[in-house]
Formats: structure tokens, C-alpha cells, sequence
């Protein structure tokens, strides 16, 4: 895939409730491993004060892709994101667990959700392939 640094997956143009969607839905197929937040709530309520501010992380969300970890700390509401390590990714089925997750986030938000090298300017960066909002891929 790429040499250093993480891979990213995101989902532009997103709002609370489609956060709150994606964990719900994440919680349903029992992918989410953890959860750590400086809230002392329970459950996972996705909320204005979940999201970093001034570089200070409130949440993070660990969940399962396969074999892989990946992780979010809720840069923003206007975006899904989603960190992975390109070094655990080896296989054709790793590749595959990558796009069924990228298809579970697009659907549930019926956004497009792109897969790109880590990046300062996501939106900007040239994606290595993008699952639309009804399951289709294109490089």
C-alpha cells in the first residue's frame, strides 16, 4: 500500500448525527474494541464536546477491520476519519476487510468514503480508491 506513515479513511460533509449513526452502527456489528473519553458518560453519545479541540483529544474509538486496529479521536463533526497502519495490511482479505468497512460507513451515511494516505489536507489528496454510498468501488 504505502511505506510509512498511516492510512486514512474519510467521510466528508458529516454532521453529529451522522457520527452517532456510524457508532451506533459499528456497535451493532460488534466491531468497536473500545472506547476512552474524558466524559464520565456511559454509553457512546457523540456530542459537540466528543471532538478535539486546540490539539486536545477527548475521545478515541479502537475498531476491529479483520485482523487490523483502526482508530478515530473525533478531529471533527464535518468529517469521519479513520486512522489504519499500512504495515498490517498484507493480504488480498485484509484489503477486502478495508473496503467492507469503508462500505458499512458509506451506506450508513449515504456518503462517499474515500481511502487515502495520511494527510494535513484530506480533501485534497488524491485517494487510492472510494466506495459510493451504494456499495460500488472506484479507483
Amino acid at each position: 500500500m504505502q511505506g510509512g506513515g498511516l492510512v486514512e479513511i474519510y467521510a466528508f460533509d458529516t454532521s453529529l448525527a451522522d457520527w452517532q449513526q456510524v457508532v451506533d452502527r459499528l456497535g451493532e456489528t460488534n466491531r468497536i474494541s473500545s472506547f476512552e473519553s474524558d466524559r464520565d458518560e456511559p454509553g457512546i453519545n457523540i456530542t459537540d464536546g466528543t471532538f478535539t479541540e486546540d490539539g486536545d483529544v477527548h475521545a478515541t474509538l479502537m475498531v476491529n477491520v479483520g485482523k487490523q486496529t483502526w482508530w478515530t479521536s473525533f478531529l471533527s463533526p464535518d468529517f469521519i476519519d479513520f486512522q489504519g497502519d499500512p504495515d498490517v495490511v498484507t493480504t488480498t482479505e485484509d484489503l477486502h476487510d478495508i473496503v467492507e468497512f469503508m462500505k458499512e460507513i458509506a451506506s450508513t451515511t449515504r456518503k462517499q468514503v474515500v481511502l487515502i494516505p495520511e494527510s494535513v489536507l484530506p480533501r485534497e489528496t488524491k485517494h487510492f480508491f472510494r466506495v459510493n454510498p451504494d456499495g460500488s468501488t472506484e479507483a
